[in-house]
């Protein structure tokens, strides 16, 4: 069967991860790629559907709404807290997936975490992938910097360029188009 991502986010799956890396097991490589899931708060349910469908992949992710100090709101309200836990989310990433709707421009957290990965190794802005859920109407500027994913093949095609697991959950990855009903449908196109 095929392996499922892990929630960088969740604690004890990161030091499940960390120690099966540390004894060179070759599926967690340091280089096994993670996708940090970046939206606003309104937006939580697509983004937690995209973060479902990434780990259902078999890609990693950093999703904050199991991170124990994104989730927490007596933390929540303290900036310095709250940036240094998004910092250390994004070390941990090699790529995002910016869910935007028409919700995003009043954010001041996503604009903070593209600038972030826009200019620290190994992100670059073909790392980035700009998910536009069906309502958004106008983007910034900057956003058109990175790849923009508008409909399910563009998703599945970000995730197979992105993704350094198996050719066998590529395969997989191609399938997915095939269904009808595709699960993404939903917020995409």
């Amino acid at each position: 069967m095929a392996r499922k991502g892990i929630n960088k986010a969740i604690d004890y799956q990161f030091q499940l991860f960390e120690n099966k890396r540390l004894l060179c097991n070759k599926e967690y490589t340091m280089n096994r790629t993670c996708i940090f899931i970046s939206h606003k708060k309104e937006d939580m349910q697509k983004a937690r559907e995209v973060a479902n469908y990434v780990i259902d992949c078999g890609i990693d992710i950093f999703f904050d709404e199991n991170d124990p100090i994104l989730s927490n709101p007596e933390t929540n309200n303290d900036p310095v807290i709250v940036t240094n836990a998004i910092n250390k989310a994004l070390t941990r990433s090699t790529h995002m997936i910016c869910v935007v709707s028409n919700k995003t421009k009043e954010s001041w957290w996503v604009p903070y975490e593209i600038g972030y990965v826009s200019n620290k190794p190994p992100f670059s802005t073909q790392n980035i992938g700009i998910l536009l859920v069906n309502d958004v109407q106008i983007l910034p500027d900057y956003l058109f910097l990175a790849e923009r994913i508008e409909t399910v093949q563009e998703l599945d095609s970000f995730l197979k360029s992105v993704s350094n697991t198996p050719t066998f959950l590529r395969e997989r990855l191609m399938t997915f188009n095939e269904i009808e009903e595709h699960q993404m449908k939903s917020i995409l196109k």
